[in-house]
């Protein structure tokens, strides 16, 4: 296997797979309504121009979807490490209460001993014994536990492990031995075991807080106060089942939520993909009948044009041999008045060819140019005719060479187009600047004049086909050069800046560019370097 075949194995590609076959089908109708037999080849051609570039839209939307599903599954291992976080939480805070609570009633139970002791003032190793004989000690010994079912038991013992008092009397005078406190819960405290003791708890599950008791500074006993810790456990599990139904519930609907919003991003995309795809298709099948039509009407059109330009030259040859037998001056008004028809003839024929050539495209011959080379170039050309009427065109490239990937003939006539507009504009004395900048993976060039400008609500319609200004304009020059430069894979925009005069914007790929279907639209264009 090449690398090439094992680039489309995995999950991406199988859904790149099922994405282009689910939607073949429309494709298929879409080109279909588009087309008919006998059509030109060109309009074919577009067509599948066309079509190839929707495959890279659809590679953008595979990345999308994509990016949709990462985020969901990103957002599913939160939620997750959310509701594992949250049932640790309900559980931690669960036992520090009822330890709060445990260590609490052992406080107040210690003082009362303590304060006995102090009142009793007994011998030196006699203090528990003390406290087991005093009536307050055991009245307040069997009060609280039936009124607590948590609290199992509550013992007083000796330094030695001996239980001088029990909550059960019949485990008074029993000893605890070693292995009463095996089971440590490092989560309730140091001072907290777990045990089933058969002697302190009488084999049931219990939580054992033992606190030591402390008279004249010495430890003379511990007071071990125990809950049911099964009872606890299923307290705790009820809690943290409701916590984990809230949490799925909350997950369900935002899952929800985020696929009916994925699949409505993906559908909502797909649609509006195959809507442009659809105008642009439409647009090149209005043009392929327009074509038709304009090469019919130029040939109708050209041949009398033809007819009038032969019978127009042999007028002329015979006026001028008249005029001359008799005498006469050749700049008279039968003469201008021939040259004045002949330029008018001239103007419709190249009309004719403009229109031929905005109805009737063809692929461009794509190659690698350097812009700053052709640009110096064109310069040469107009800069005779520029010079007569005062305006100064200047090149100005921020790279010695700009090298890129476009039709050479193209290139040429969409910047001739540009610069004759702006000297037009200008009329006499003015200066335009052609800047060629790199961008990256694209080529940036701005034409600058510092003519009358144009204004903000022509500048959304110049590009438009047969929207002009000038009294004798097709309205195509403009709208010719944006379907070329498009056609390039670039984009030309017509930005505003604060000084006087226009700016016209093309972006076109570099050469040596590696990604491909990767074009800025007119406002990012605008957006790599505003003029201010």
């Amino acid at each position: 296997m090449d690398r090439g075949e094992a680039a489309e194995v995995g999950p991406v590609a199988n859904f790149r797979r099922f994405y282009h076959e689910a939607f073949r089908g429309e494709r298929i109708a879409l080109m279909n309504s588009v087309t008919a037999p006998g059509d030109p080849a060109f309009v074919v051609e577009r067509l599948a121009l066309d079509h190839d570039k929707q495959r890279g839209a659809d590679r953008s939307i595979v990345v999308a979807v994509g990016v949709i599903a990462a985020a969901m599954a990103m957002m599913l291992i939160i939620a997750v490490w959310g509701i594992l976080r949250d049932l640790s939480d309900v559980r931690k805070l669960r036992m520090d209460a009822e330890m709060s609570r445990q260590r609490a009633h052992a406080h107040r139970t210690i003082t009362f001993m303590q304060g006995e002791l102090n009142r009793i003032k007994p011998p030196h190793g006699n203090e528990l014994a003390a406290l087991a004989a005093s009536p307050a000690v055991r009245e307040r010994w069997e009060r609280p536990l039936p009124q607590d079912r948590t609290r199992l038991y509550a013992a007083l013992v000796s330094p030695s492990g001996d239980i001088i008092l029990h909550t059960d009397p019949a485990a008074e005078g029993r000893n605890l031995g070693q292995h009463w406190a095996d089971a440590p819960l490092p989560e309730a405290g140091e001072d907290a075991v777990r045990t089933d003791d058969l002697t302190l708890a009488g084999g049931r599950q219990a939580l054992d807080l033992h606190t030591p008791v402390y008279y004249e500074g010495r430890v003379v006993g511990y007071f071990h106060s125990g809950f049911n810790y099964e009872q606890f456990q299923r307290t705790l599990e009820d809690q943290q089942r409701q916590a984990t139904e809230r949490w799925l519930l909350i997950l369900g609907l935002v899952v929800l939520l985020v696929v009916a919003a994925g699949v409505s991003l993906f559908v909502v995309a797909r649609r509006i993909t195959l809507f442009r795809q659809a105008m642009r298709l439409a647009h090149v099948r209005r043009l392929a009948d327009l074509g038709q039509l304009m090469g019919a009407l130029a040939h109708e059109i050209r041949n009398p044009l033809n007819a009038m330009r032969l019978n127009l030259h042999v007028l002329e040859r015979q006026s001028s041999g008249i005029l001359a037998a008799q005498g006469v001056d050749e700049t008279c008004d039968s003469t201008r008045l021939i040259d004045e028809t002949n330029r008018e003839i001239e103007r419709i024929d190249n009309l004719i060819r403009v229109l031929l050539s905005y109805t009737r495209p063809e692929q461009p011959r794509v190659e690698d140019v350097d812009a700053c080379e052709e640009l110096r170039g064109i310069a040469a050309l107009v800069r005779a005719s520029f010079d007569r009427a005062a305006i100064d065109i200047r090149i100005r490239c921020d790279d010695e060479s700009a090298p890129l990937r476009t039709d050479r003939n193209r290139f040429r006539q969409v910047m001739l187009n540009l610069v004759n507009n702006a000297k037009e504009a200008i009329g006499t004395s003015g200066t335009i600047e052609v800047v060629v900048r790199r961008r990256g993976e694209w080529v940036e060039i701005d034409v600058l004049d510092d003519g009358p400008g144009i204004a903000p609500q022509t500048r959304d319609r110049i590009f438009e086909p047969f929207f002009t200004t000038k009294e004798l304009g097709t309205g195509l020059g403009l709208a010719l050069a944006r379907r070329f430069i498009e056609e390039m894979g670039g984009t030309i925009s017509c930005l505003s800046k604060a000084e006087p005069g226009a700016c016209f914007r093309i972006v076109l790929p570099a050469a040596q560019r590696t990604v491909a279907g990767l074009v800025p639209d007119a406002d990012q264009a605008a957006a790599a370097g505003n003029l201010r």
